[in-house]
């Protein structure tokens, strides 16, 4: 993790131990700042993509980060997009669709 961190020269690495869950201790990393996201991470796994469910869910990503370039989530219109888009990522999507 945080070779990736460095790579990327973004985000946080945040330590994760909900025992109250029932989960098990682990690392997650984090990044927050738009700029870093449109211009950072988008390119990165475009040049190295991921495969099976995350990378259907990183094209779902791609398209939620194109309208937060383009200021489409100010709208009610690009909220709504947004919502539908959220939908069909992780664990939300269908099994069959």
């Amino acid at each position: 993790m945080e070779l990736i961190q460095k790579r990327l020269n973004c985000g946080r690495i945040v330590e994760l131990d909900y025992e109250r869950y029932g989960w098990k201790p682990h690392v997650k990393f984090v990044v927050r700042k738009q700029s870093d996201i449109l211009f950072k991470i988008i390119p990165f796994f475009k040049q190295f993509p991921l495969i099976g469910k995350k990378g259907k869910d990183f094209k779902l990503f791609c398209r939620a980060g194109e309208f937060l370039e383009r200021k489409q989530h100010l709208t009610i219109d690009g909220i709504n997009q947004l919502r539908k888009i959220r939908e069909f990522m992780n664990e939300r999507r269908p099994m069959f669709g």
